[in-house]
Formats: structure tokens, C-alpha cells, sequence
């Protein structure tokens, strides 16, 4: 039973991989030209072909249902001034029938004839372009009574309307064209008169007419025609429309206008549409345009049916063979691809792995049937010998009657048998030894050549994925990707740093150079020693301080460099400051102005800038503590003697020698030792007292022009 299943199974397998559709041809030396197909394949291909007999079977239903339905309208307007063509709706459904609709009577009726006269007109009407009017012909057409005259299948609602009493216009070949603006026109005009002497003479009396139209309902029955697309037999239908009914009144006609639409009906004809398309045509109603109050003495009412410019399209379509075969060329076109897609994957994955293990692997067992089989053989030879031996021994006991033999017949017999045997055994161990030769030479391998092997077998695992290493080698790829991603991301980020720093670096350095350009430009050479002597002090403030955080300098010396020089150095650090702000508020005064006219109005802004935002200083533990830096507008004091006013600017006038004298101040005379003091020397007002030498006072109006252009209005050298 289990050999059955066994078998059974195997079949079955072998039966879904001859499925394989997607199987490639390969082309092996050992082998040949046959198809590889697999189990995966073999699934797919059957899951294919379901799908795509499915599908079809699914869309032949539809087809021959004729479902779903394509169905479409388009709207146009057509320009009936160009339009030359002549429609003709009574040949097309189109119907129009007239009468009474409370009355068993008729239009043509001879009582009535005394009463009405109804007359139908076929006007052409053409432009004249000489006298600028219109050239009318009217053609009169047959009345009659509808009956079976009248275009409508559906008698028994006929009969409820009493159709047979209606009046209808017999001729059906009346045409349309243009409209009442157009060069040339063609309509139909229906007109209800008042019977009077020109059409007969036994007419009625005014009253008797007034009064029979007073009690009369006057209607206007017309066929009207649509599209139904879900009709495959008949798809323009007719049905009835009851509009127009009304009185009339004495001395008013109803005028009534009717516009007819033209509609065109494309239809598939057959599944395969090779027959073509069916074109057809049929009008219907578009508007009705009613006028009551038209004043008239003998006409009851005019009916106009003109053409409407709109034009409809009904195109209606459904499944063809084309169709689909298309569909099913797609559903194929794709299935086929995400089937190689994924089905070709894992089978080339299956294919390169059995070929490469065909080829390079080896299998060990049959070395080992070839041992135990030689193992077989020795039993089998010992086993024949000990039956050989054991018939010797019977033979012996049986024969023993014959030990009256010569005995060197019997040694001569025995010795010959012996050889045979040698011989005989001497050939097999031969055989033997010849087979295992060639066994280690064809499948035995020496362990080196084994290692190899193993190695290159290994190396071909690559082939040998699972989904699992499908799954991962994708998500280590994303990884990999977003983190050379990052890594560009940081790499910018940190390119962009890297240019906004040296762009900075870049800017100071171009506004350090305008810096000395202009300083060259506007100080002059004294001040240019200056302000580099300033700077250069500024530098060794910075360098010392680099030193004393890096632990150089000690703090011992430290302490002793600071108790000694500090007040030196901020005495020194004042002073050329004031000078500096000396300098520069003279030399706006005297010279600027002479250079360039914009370019003082640029250094006066700059000045005026840079005074506001500075404080006001003080010499540390000198006898000049009371000397404030006054020549700012916003802190600029006046007193009413100018000789004691605390001016801001000090004017250090320095001779060409650049001697000058010492001037001790208090207890501190000391501080100013190793100071050159020009020989014009500074005279502070200290309390009553004055220091030596002469002090350059300005006057207080003076002042007023330091921080002043030499443009504007109110300075005054």
C-alpha cells in the first residue's frame, strides 16, 4: 500500500513539474538539449492558466450578455447659416396632429368647415440681396384625418386620445432648413382661421362662431422619439406628447413655436464588428414657445415647427472579440511577467544549484560497496574452501578402497590439483589488485584534493538561497543605502560649516584691509605711528594674557608685573586714547572737508557713532581722576566761565623734539616718571590749585563744532 501512495505521489510530481511553462532550455555536454522545469514552476503555471481560463470565461459571459453597455452623448451646435442641408422629420417618426379635445368632432367636418379653416404651409423663404427683403413661396399641403395615417404602433392609446378625429398632414416629404435669420429658410406653418367669405360662402355668423370657440379646448398632439440603449432590438422609441391645449378668445390668436433637435445614433453592429456601425437618425421635440396675447380679428391660432441648431450624438458600444482578446493579452502580458519575476528567480536559484551539485559532487558510498563487496568475496572463497574441505573429507572416508592406489599416482594427482588451485588464486588476487588501482584512481581522492573539493563546493553555496537570505540581503541593502545617505547628509553639512567659516574669515579679512586702507588714506603720519602703537600694545595685552592661562608666567611675577605697571599702563592706554580722539575731531575739522565731500559725511557719521556708544573714562589713582571725556553731545557740560569748563578734547601739542617735563601730582609723582610729557604739558584744574605749564583751553562755542560736518549750515569754524 505505501509503495502505491509511493508511487502514486511520485507520479503526481512528476506530472506538475511537465507543467512548468516557464522551464528554460539548456544546453549540457553530458546531457544535451533538454528543459529544465521544477515544482515552483509547475505551481505557477497551473495557477496561471487557471486565472487566464477564468478570466476569459469571465469576459465571453459579458460579451454575450452585451454587458456593461458603452454609452456616450455629445452635444454640438451646428451653425445653420452655413448649413445647407434639408431635414426631414416626418420621415424620421416625427408626427403632428390637430384637433379638439372634448369633442367627438373634426376639423374637416362640414358643420366645423363653416366655423375653421385649417391650412398647412410649406414656406421657402430666400433673401433678396437687391432690395434687402425676403422672396417667400409657400406651397399648401393636404390635411386628412389621422387615423392610419398617423406614425404611432400603440393603437389602444390611440383610441384613448380619439386620434381618429385629429387632423394630420398626409404629404411626409416637408423639409427644414435654416432658421428666420438665415439667407435661406424652410419651415412648416399651420394656420386655425376664422371662416370668412374668401375661403367659402355659406360660413357662419360671428356669433355663432364666438361662441362655438369659446367652448372649445383646441390641441396639438405631436410623436415625440428618443434613444434607449439598453434596447438591442429597438432602440429608438416613440411615445406621445400632449402640450398645447388651450382656448381662444376673441380677438386674440395664439401664436405657438415647436423646435425640432436632430439627433445621430451610432450603434455596434456583432460581436466581431466587422459588419460596421449602424447609423441612424430621428428628431425630437427641443422647445415649445407660446404667445396668447397676439391681437388678431380672424385668426385663431399659428403653429411654426422650425429647426433647432443643437445637435445630439448617441453612440452605444459593448464587448467585442477584440475586446476581448486585448483584456486577455494584458491579464497574460502581466501575470507572465510577476510570474518570471518571481518564479524565474527561484527557479534559476534551483537549477544552478542542482547543476553545479551534479557536477562537482561525488558520492563516498561507493567506495565503501566496493570494500564490502571485496569483504563478500573473501567469505565466499573461505566458505568454498571449507566445503571443499569438508567433501575432501567425506571423499577420503568414502574412498578409503581405494588407498590400494599407487600411491605416486596419488601424489602426482594431488600435487597437479594443488597447482590448479595456486593458479587459479593467484589470477583472482591479481584481478583484485588491478580493480582497487583503478578504484583509487577514479574515485579515491587523497586529502588534499578532498579539501579542495570541499572548499570550491562551499564557495558554490552562493547559489543556494532560502528566503529568508532574500529577505535579509534586501533590508542589509536599505541599511546600506540610507547609511551612505547619512553619511553624504553629514559630509554636506559639514562642507557647509566649513564654508560659512571661511567665509566669515573672508570678510574680517576684507574689512581689516578697508580698515587700513582708510586709515591710510585719512591719518597722517604721526597718527599712523599712533594707532599702530596702539595696536601693537593691544597685542601684547592679548599675548600676555595667553601666557599667564597657559601657566608661563608665574604668579609671583605676575602679581609683581600688575602691583607695578598697572597704573603706568592705564595712564598710557588714556592718553592715547585721548589723543587719538583729539586728532581725529581737528582733523575733521581742518582737512576732511578739503578731501571729499562724501567721504566726510561718511567719517563725521562713523565719528558721531562711535563717541555715543564709548563711556567715559578716568585715569586709575592719578590726580586726573576728575577729567571726563565731556566732547560727547550727550554728555557735554558748559559752564558760564569758560576757563573752568571740563572739556572733553585734549589737544596734546608736540614740539619737533619731543621733549617734555616732568610733573609730579600728589604722592604719586612716580606713576608719571617714565612718561614723555611734550613740553606743552596738560593743566587740570585740581580744587584752587593748577598743575605746572599752560593748559589749551577752547572756547565752549568752539566745542559746539567738533562733532559738526563742514557742510553743515550751522557750523562755523
Amino acid at each position: 500500500m505505501v509503495n502505491i501512495i509511493k508511487s502514486v505521489i511520485s507520479k503526481a510530481c512528476h506530472a506538475i513539474k511537465a507543467c512548468d511553462i516557464f522551464g528554460k532550455r539548456i544546453t549540457l555536454n553530458y546531457k544535451g538539449n533538454e528543459k529544465h522545469q521544477t515544482f515552483i514552476g509547475g505551481y505557477a503555471s497551473i495557477l496561471f492558466i487557471l486565472t487566464i481560463l477564468g478570466y476569459t470565461t469571465y469576459l465571453l459571459r459579458d460579451m454575450f450578455r452585451k454587458d456593461p453597455i458603452v454609452y456616450s452623448t455629445s452635444r454640438i451646435i451646428k451653425d445653420l447659416t452655413t448649413d445647407t442641408s434639408e431635414h426631414k422629420p416626418a420621415e424620421h417618426g416625427f408626427a403632428v396632429a390637430l384637433g379638439f379635445r372634448y369633442r367627438n368632432v373634426s376639423l374637416l367636418d362640414e358643420e366645423l368647415l363653416k366655423k375653421y379653416k385649417v391650412t398647412a404651409y410649406q414656406y421657402h423663404s430666400i433673401s433678396d440681396p437687391v432690395n434687402g427683403g425676403w422672396i417667400n413661396k409657400w406651397t399648401e399641403l393636404d390635411l386628412v384625418k389621422c387615423g392610419e395615417n398617423f406614425p404611432y404602433k400603440n393603437k389602444t392609446l390611440l383610441a384613448h386620445y380619439n386620434i381618429d378625429n385629429y387632423v394630420c398632414i398626409k404629404p411626409t416629404n416637408y423639409s427644414l432648413l435654416g432658421n428666420w435669420y438665415t439667407d435661406i429658410g424652410k419651415g412648416l406653418r399651420i394656420f386655425i382661421d376664422k371662416c370668412t367669405s374668401y375661403y367659402r360662402d355659406d360660413c357662419d355668423s360671428d356669433e355663432d362662431i364666438y361662441s362655438d370657440v369659446f367652448q372649445d379646448w383646441f390641441d396639438i398632439i405631436m410623436v415625440d422619439n428618443y434613444f434607449d440603449p439598453k434596447d438591442f432590438t429597438n432602440p429608438i422609441k416613440s411615445y406621445l406628447t400632449q402640450k398645447h391645449y388651450h382656448s381662444y378668445q376673441k380677438g386674440f390668436s395664439v401664436h405657438t413655436d415647436i423646435f425640432l433637435k436632430e439627433n445621430k445614433v451610432s450603434m455596434q453592429e456583432g460581436f466581431t464588428n466587422l459588419e460596421g456601425e449602424n447609423h441612424e437618425k430621428f428628431y425630437s421635440v427641443a422647445s415649445e414657445k407660446f404667445d396668447k396675447y397676439a391681437s388678431s380679428s380672424s385668426t385663431f391660432g399659428r403653429i411654426y415647427i422650425h429647426l433647432d441648431p443643437e445637435v445630439i450624438t448617441h453612440e452605444r458600444s459593448y464587448r467585442s472579440v477584440y475586446d476581448v482578446l486585448g483584456n486577455i493579452g494584458g491579464i497574460t502580458s502581466l501575470l507572465n511577467a510577476l510570474t518570471c519575476a518571481v518564479v524565474g528567480f527561484y527557479s534559476d536559484i534551483i537549477f544552478k544549484h542542482k547543476t553545479i551539485s551534479n557536477i562537482y559532487t561525488f558520492d563516498v558510498d561507493e567506495i565503501d560497496k566496493d570494500s564490502r563487496r571485496e569483504n563478500i568475496n573473501e567469505d565466499e572463497e573461505n566458505s568454498k574452501r571449507e566445503l571443499r574441505s569438508y567433501d575432501k573429507n567425506i571423499f577420503s572416508d568414502n574412498l578409503q578402497v581405494v588407498r590400494e592406489l599407487d600411491e605416486e599416482d596419488k601424489k602426482d594427482f594431488d600435487q597437479e590439483d594443488e597447482k590448479d588451485r595456486k593458479v587459479k588464486k593467484m589470477r583472482r588476487i591479481g584481478v583484485k589488485k588491478t580493480r582497487s588501482n583503478k578504484l583509487k584512481t577514479l574515485l579515491v581522492f587523497s586529502p588534499d584534493d578532498e579539501n579542495l573539493l570541499k572548499k570550491t563546493l562551499e564557495s558554490k553555496r552562493r547559489y543556494a538561497y532560502s528566503n529568508f537570505d532574500v529577505i535579509f540581503g534586501f533590508l542589509f541593502c536599505c541599511r546600506k543605502l540610507y547609511k551612505k545617505k547619512q553619511i553624504n547628509y553629514d559630509l554636506y553639512q559639514k562642507g557647509l560649516k566649513r564654508y560659512y567659516h571661511d567665509l566669515d574669515a573672508v570678510n574680517i579679512i576684507s574689512n581689516l584691509h578697508q580698515l587700513n586702507i582708510m586709515m591710510k588714506v585719512v591719518f597722517n603720519e604721526r597718527q599712523q605711528i599712533l594707532s599702530s602703537f596702539s595696536n601693537l600694545r593691544s597685542l601684547e595685552d592679548d599675548t600676555s594674557k595667553k601666557l599667564r592661562s597657559r601657566g608661563v608666567v608665574s604668579k609671583y611675577k605676575h602679581r609683581h608685573f600688575k602691583a607695578k605697571y598697572s597704573q603706568q599702563k592705564e595712564s598710557i592706554k588714556g592718553l592715547i586714547e585721548n589723543m587719538r580722539k583729539s586728532t581725529l575731531s581737528n582733523y575733521d575739522k581742518l582737512l576732511i572737508a578739503q578731501i571729499d565731500p562724501k567721504l566726510s559725511e561718511t567719517m563725521n557719521l562713523l565719528s558721531i557713532k562711535e563717541k555715543d556708544q564709548e563711556k567715559s573714562f578716568s585715569l586709575t589713582n592719578s590726580p586726573m581722576e576728575h577729567i571726563r571725556d565731556n566732547s560727547y553731545p550727550s554728555s557735554r557740560k558748559y559752564y558760564k566761565n569758560p576757563e573752568k569748563a571740563y572739556l572733553s578734547d585734549i589737544e596734546l601739542h608736540f614740539n619737533k623734539n619731543g621733549t617734555s617735563k616732568k610733573s609730579k601730582i600728589n604722592s604719586k609723582e612716580e606713576d608719571l616718571d617714565s612718561l614723555d610729557i611734550p613740553q606743552e604739558s596738560i593743566q587740570v584744574p585740581t580744587g584752587n590749585t593748577l598743575l605746572s605749564k599752560t593748559t589749551i583751553i577752547q572756547p565752549a562755542t568752539n566745542i559746539l563744532h567738533l562733532n559738526k560736518s563742514p557742510h553743515d549750515p550751522s557750523y562755523d569754524p
